[in-house]
């Protein structure tokens, strides 16, 4: 059975007028991939990109990315998409200069998951004045309105874009968020909205998905009602499920299994099918201030580290997960993978001097033998 695999993108790897205002001129967080230190004794950092620190607006290197991701097995990116009230579109040049204008693009799929949290200064992050908000992140009718608008005669209508069941995916990252600024009545009013204009545009149905929290934090049954009661068609995941408190590290391969176990429950829980994601690490500590003393019990992202996520480690995690969809445990319209480069929080695929293209091997020989 031939399950589509793809990976979520993280965008900000190129230069922008609002990273400049909060940043500096020129920024982009290779700054912070760059002048990541070791926490611990074994603790690998910096990371240091094969490709080098690239601009992925540039459609040259967006071109290689598509490449190498084909080469591998991934058939496209589900790419971190942010839209906020006082700033408007926000990263998006990645997408729309880079990954448009490559010369393969036609040959690559891709979707949007529209991120509504607050965006915060962990870039990097101080250790008393930690993830102070940049700019408001609720969400308001106008903003929602305007970037669905956006999404549905920018993005709905070209052959690259990822269906479901030939329907136009739309992940929505924090349901709680949306609720939260807009309250139960209105958030329904508005997917409603946005459904009706997304027919009346031509392009049809649509599949909207939830980022569901794989915990085991009360208040479960309430999320799958808001589900139901808001109009979610399916579930997915992005981070996994961890109970290690305030350890300073904890092994990858002792979060499978449970994980795993998690999904089931949530999906359960919920009533709706999911989408299950498999993640490549985490190492949250070069988003902290390096002179900072490294406490987790600061919480993110002064956060624990998982080790011991070897190229062959993720790729049994992934093998497990493309049996469970083979089963009927899961939903089987794709995997995807946490992340493509989120270099920041050590959970990226792109090539690096430590594994060289190893995780990416280890991903296509799961897929070619499950």
């Amino acid at each position: 059975m031939n399950t589509p695999i793809y990976a979520y993108y993280f965008p900000n790897w190129h230069v922008t007028p609002q990273n400049e205002i909060w940043h500096g001129k020129g920024w982009t967080e290779w700054q912070c991939v760059k002048y990541a230190t070791p926490r611990f004794p074994g603790h690998v950092q910096p990371k240091v990109p094969l490709w080098g620190y690239e601009d992925e607006s540039d459609p040259n290197v967006a071109a290689k990315k598509i490449a190498c991701a084909l080469k591998f097995g991934i058939s496209g990116f589900i790419f971190d998409w942010y839209w906020y009230p006082e700033i408007g579109p926000y990263r998006i040049d990645c997408l729309e200069k880079g990954f448009f204008g490559a010369e393969n693009f036609n040959d690559f799929q891709f979707a949007v998951m529209w991120c509504n949290h607050t965006p915060i200064a962990a870039h990097p992050s101080p250790y008393f004045f930690r993830n102070q908000p940049l700019t408001a992140g609720s969400v308001t009718k106008e903003s929602f309105f305007d970037l669905t608008e956006h999404c549905i005669h920018r993005y709905f209508k070209m052959d690259q874009y990822i269906r479901v069941d030939g329907k136009p995916y739309f992940c929505i990252y924090s349901l709680s968020e949306l609720v939260n600024s807009l309250g139960t009545d209105t958030a329904k009013n508005i997917i409603s909205d946005f459904r009706n204009r997304a027919r009346a545009a031509g392009v049809g149905e649509l599949t909207i998905a939830v980022c569901a929290p794989v915990s085991n934090e009360p208040g479960q049954e309430k999320f799958g009602r808001l589900c139901k009661e808001i109009g979610v068609d399916m579930l997915t995941t992005h981070a996994w499920y961890k109970s290690h408190e305030n350890a300073l590290t904890y092994e990858y391969n002792d979060y499978i299994e449970p994980t795993i176990d998690r999904m089931k429950y949530v999906q359960n829980t919920w009533g709706l099918p999911l989408c299950p994601s498999v993640m490549v690490g985490e190492d949250n500590s070069p988003r902290t201030v390096q002179s900072e003393i490294f406490d987790p019990a600061r919480g993110y992202p002064y956060s624990p580290i998982a080790v011991n996520n070897k190229p062959e480690s993720v790729g049994g995690a992934v093998s497990k997960m493309l049996e469970c969809m083979h089963n009927g445990t899961f939903h089987n319209a794709f995997l995807v993978i946490e992340s493509w480069n989120e270099w920041t929080e050590g959970s990226y695929l792109e090539p690096c001097e430590e594994y060289g293209y190893q995780m990416l091997e280890a991903i296509r020989s799961a897929a070619s033998q499950t």
